[in-house]
């Protein structure tokens, strides 16, 4: 990745904002709004503080062509909006009712891809009650005469990066206490017999929670999108777990038989 100017390091506004009420600033109102979105995309995911203030973050890529020596280039504004996903009636704008403009920014210079430069924006001090709510955030861009540029939206919840996070293989004391928040079940048999290729499925609720699954024995069974297929004759246990939720499973696949009766009695 070439050299970035270290004046991209931390361009940060030191005021944090919180979930219910944001301590925004300034006010923009849109002029027109354009669909590019190279100039401009959403980094799909978030990712989530594991020590106070509890918080929730969003990325954007903006492409390089917008900056001089690692600097965004004068006339443009460059900002992440964000809104309860539950208090969107349409599309999310930067003019959009109850919508706020993230104030806590950060660049990024090392995680974006080949010409791009990231931009992080943090929501902090996120109540306990609101582990489950899901956020929407869009990136935008603004130019000097008012023209907003949009990236996708994404959409996220703390509960929601927490449980993919422990289900990729992240611990820690903070994720599960997030994931517990939500009050997750896991909803499945708990002794099953299989025929092989057959499957069965289960659920979890929240539906948005990602299960971490576990077998005590290799190639006997699959588990992936919420079913567990059976692969080959033998037994195993499956653990499905969302935080510290567990469900215990006991699979056991046996060879499909035919039975063979000649009906017709010769003689």
């Amino acid at each position: 990745m070439k050299t970035r100017n270290k004046s991209l390091l931390l361009i940060c506004l030191a005021v944090c904002f919180a979930f219910s009420l944001f301590a925004v600033t300034t006010t923009i109102r849109t002029n027109k709004v354009s669909a590019d979105t190279q100039l401009v995309k959403m980094v799909d995911g978030g990712s989530v503080r594991v020590n106070d203030p509890i918080g929730i973050r969003f990325s954007a890529d903006y492409s390089d062509t917008l900056f001089t020596n690692g600097v965004l280039n004068d006339g443009y504004e460059a900002g992440i909006v964000m809104a309860k996903t539950d208090d969107l009636n349409g599309e999310l704008k930067i003019d959009t009712e109850g919508a706020k403009i993230a104030n806590a920014l950060v660049w990024d210079t090392e995680s974006a891809e080949d010409g791009y430069y990231r931009l992080n924006a943090v929501m902090v001090k996120i109540p306990e009650t609101d582990f489950g709510t899901q956020i929407t955030a869009r990136a935008f861009l603004k130019d000097s005469q008012g023209n907003v540029t949009y990236a996708n939206a994404t959409s996220r919840s703390v509960a929601e990066v927490a449980s993919k996070a422990l289900a990729d293989g992240k611990t820690g004391e903070a994720l599960n206490n997030y994931v517990a928040k939500v009050n997750p079940v896991i909803t499945i048999e708990e002794n099953i017999s299989l025929v092989v290729g057959a499957s069965v499925d289960y659920t979890v609720t929240p539906e948005y929670l990602t299960v971490k699954a576990d077998v005590s024995v290799d190639g006997i069974v699959s588990v992936e999108n919420l079913k567990i297929t059976a692969v080959k004759a033998g037994n195993v246990v499956v653990t499905l777990s969302v935080g510290e939720t567990k469900k215990v499973v006991n699979v056991s696949v046996i060879n499909e038989t035919q039975n063979y009766f000649d009906a017709q009695i010769q003689g």
